[in-house]
């Protein structure tokens, strides 16, 4: 299951890192590796192994069962800084707001508008309609990144 879930997310990430200024991470008990999306020449799975090779001739293996998190990043755009402690929260279902009052905009990690609307301090928006998945709520002047589980 684990496998699966780990083709499927590298899958997916790969599609979505199309610029140059992307860098892979592969997070494990030992260490944080990088790897610059440009100097990735192959990433395949193999005998419970992820296994990243680079234009640059470096291979680098990892147990799955050892990787805690694989994502590319890159700067964002769009919004200056996703931060903590936004006034923006999140339950799970709802985004309540605590002295942001204007628009909200929730946007997919594609950039595409999943839901937009006009709150009030201290208004909470319902976010049940919305599938599992990760998202950034812009409202106010911030920003902040959400998990829907």
């Amino acid at each position: 299951m684990k496998r699966t879930f780990f083709v499927a997310i590298a899958t997916l990430m790969s599609l979505t890192a199309l610029a140059d200024d992307y860098t892979l991470y592969i997070t494990t008990p030992a260490a944080v590796s990088t790897f610059a999306y440009d100097d990735l020449h192959r990433i395949t799975f193999a005998d419970g192994n992820v296994v990243v090779a680079t234009h640059s001739g470096d291979v680098s293996t990892f147990p799955i069962a050892d990787i805690s998190r694989m994502s590319f990043e890159a700067p964002v755009t769009g919004i200056q800084t996703a931060r903590q402690n936004s006034g923006i929260a999140f339950d799970g279902q709802k985004l309540s707001l605590d002295g942001t009052a204007g628009r909200v905009d929730v946007f997919t990690p594609s950039g595409a508008v999943a839901l937009r609307a006009n709150a009030t301090d201290g208004q909470s928006i319902d976010l049940s309609q919305l599938p599992r998945g990760i998202y950034v709520v812009k409202a106010g002047g911030k920003a902040t990144k959400i998990i829907k589980k």
